[in-house]
């Protein structure tokens, strides 16, 4: 893992290639109009129904937080009850999906052995790079998580078994 180098969040996150970066202490991302082909909600609720006025038109809002959209019980095989329970939960955002002309996308993640061992395989060939922000002793976990915890993390935190 590469050190994290200590530079603003912003410049931070464009040296990774972002175009541009919206600094939440700064402004307000509703702000900018519907200007993004791609929004990323990972935080659900009001955020998720929010983000549908800033995407283009014909653009689509990624979820991992937000409601399951209404595919997903076709794609685990689901009942009468889960999908009128999967309806009654994204009629929000189906109707801002309307609203903006846009698609909603949720995502369900869940633990892949095969894609563990990929993503290990693109970190050892330096394809990934993951950045080290801050090492703790074991000893030390509770200061770990306090850290952790105030969401001023721009890295990984690693705990340090002897």
């Amino acid at each position: 893992m590469s050190r994290l180098p200590r530079v603003r969040a912003t410049e931070f996150v464009k040296s990774l290639g972002a175009d541009r970066v919206i600094a939440y202490d700064k402004e307000n991302y509703l702000d900018g109009g519907s200007s993004y082909d791609t929004v990323f909600d990972t935080l659900g609720g009001a955020v998720t129904v929010d983000s549908f006025k800033v995407v283009k038109r014909g653009g689509v809002v990624l979820s991992l937080s937000g409601p399951p959209d209404r595919d997903f019980p076709r794609r685990i095989g689901a009942g009468l009850v889960v999908r009128t329970a999967v309806w009654f939960m994204s009629r929000k955002v189906y109707a801002a999906v309307e609203k903006a002309g846009a698609t909603y996308r949720w995502y369900l993640t869940e633990p892949s052995g095969r894609q563990l061992t990929e993503i290990a395989a693109l970190v050892d060939s330096g394809a990934i790079k993951p950045f080290l922000d801050r090492e703790f002793p074991f000893e030390k976990l509770v200061d770990a998580l306090t850290y952790l915890q105030a969401g001023r993390a721009r890295g990984k935190i690693v705990l340090k078994v002897r």
